[in-house]
């Protein structure tokens, strides 16, 4: 397969991923078997509620959004400039910010954010008791992979700092490497073990192997991503993309499974679309689900520009 399908798979399968999952999220599993008895599988199945519209079903979330605004910084700059992806974070707080966290949210309004970001984003996490670890920074990380995705170590430092431009706890920054370490082997058409993962983990946080243990068996129930506490904790995020990619073999597949177990179903199945689009290439992405995606032709015009920059 070319790396273009690959990089391009991706992209799409991020966003995809985000709206489809965007059916369930944070609904419990009772409701979604009530509600989605068929399970969901375009968008106009998707069921409109207090939260779900009907202008915003089949377009994607924060999620995306949030990598798409790394995305767009990239291209822009042509390589990883911390400071101008941690200025991009800020307008797109002050443009639309849906879906924003109430941290990240008070670390982007901060007056003195911008003059240091890692500065302020580690004060953040002190100050929350160094307990705050949500899966925002991982929903936004997979499209670092892409640059210098030939090289661990670049890929590996700019997941890390791009990660805790907002996000500061081990937790955060370990799974968000965990994942890029993945998609990393997946771009060069190589293969990973779970020892790899967890010593990439470890050398973060040692909560992280019990996730990464997780994602290899085969009960998905026991991930209880609907868990209303625990829902949007990285580690858990984490978990289900790996999960997903032992346990499913089709990119609709790894997405489907996340998502009829509910809880932060959006976030959960962006990660793994993201995954599944690289394993399977974008011509695996059910046809449907990229043409009736709101805004479609702005993801390939982007994932055109990115690819011809890296390849």
């Amino acid at each position: 397969m070319k790396s273009s399908d690959r990089i391009t798979g991706l992209i799409v399968g991020q966003a995809v991923g985000d709206a489809l999952g965007f059916s369930t999220a944070y609904l419990s599993k009772s409701l979604i078997k009530r509600r989605y008895p068929k399970g969901v599988v375009k968008y106009s199945d998707i069921e409109a509620d207090g939260w779900r519209t009907k202008e915003n079903i089949g377009s994607w979330a924060n999620n995306s959004s949030l990598m798409l605004s790394v995305l767009d910084r990239l291209i822009e700059n042509e390589g990883v400039n911390y400071q101008d992806i941690a200025k991009r974070f800020v307008h797109w707080k002050n443009s639309t910010g849906k879906g924003i966290g109430e941290g990240t949210e008070q670390l982007l309004s901060s007056s003195t954010y911008l003059a240091d970001p890692f500065g302020e984003s580690k004060e953040l996490w002190k100050r929350s008791g160094r307990d705050s670890a949500t899966n925002t920074a991982l929903v936004r990380s997979p499209i670092v992979a892409t640059w210098n995705f030939q090289e661990w170590s670049l890929v590996e430092k700019n997941t890390e700092e791009v990660c805790k431009l907002t996000h500061y706890d081990p937790r955060c920054i370990g799974s968000c490497v965990v994942i890029n370490y993945i998609l990393y082997k997946l771009l060069n058409g190589e293969t990973f073990t779970k020892e790899e993962l967890i010593s990439i983990g470890d050398a973060y946080d040692d909560r992280i192997a019990a996730y990464i243990e997780l994602g290899y068996q085969p009960v998905l129930a026991k991930l209880k991503l609907e868990h209303e506490l625990t829902m949007s904790y990285t580690l858990k995020t984490m978990a289900a993309a790996i999960w997903s990619y032992n346990y499913t073999f089709s990119y609709f597949d790894a997405i489907h499974a996340l998502l009829m177990e509910g809880g932060d179903a959006n976030a959960n199945c962006a990660v793994a679309g993201a995954i599944a689009g690289v394993r399977y290439g974008v011509e695996a992405i059910p046809t449907h689900l990229v043409k009736e995606l709101e805004n479609n032709e702005f993801l390939i015009d982007q994932a055109k520009k990115l690819i011809k920059l890296i390849l």
